[in-house]
């Protein structure tokens, strides 16, 4: 699976999107909510040294074994 993540000037996901399906909805519905419990981010800062928003992409491969 690969999201896609909108990260606000305090490092927090405020959006996200599935970009990549794994193929298997239960692993895609298992990913996004991983992603919005774990993803920790420092924020991004501009030019100008102030924090300001970003994206970030993640791919998530699922081993079942």
């Amino acid at each position: 699976a690969r999201v896609a993540m909108l990260i606000d000037e305090q490092g927090q996901v405020v959006d996200w999107t599935l970009t990549e399906t794994s193929g298997v909805p239960v692993l895609d519905a298992q990913t996004c909510i991983l992603l919005k419990r774990r993803a920790r981010f420092a924020p991004a800062r501009g030019p100008d040294g102030k924090a300001i928003k970003s994206g970030y992409q993640q791919r998530i491969t699922w081993e079942v074994r």
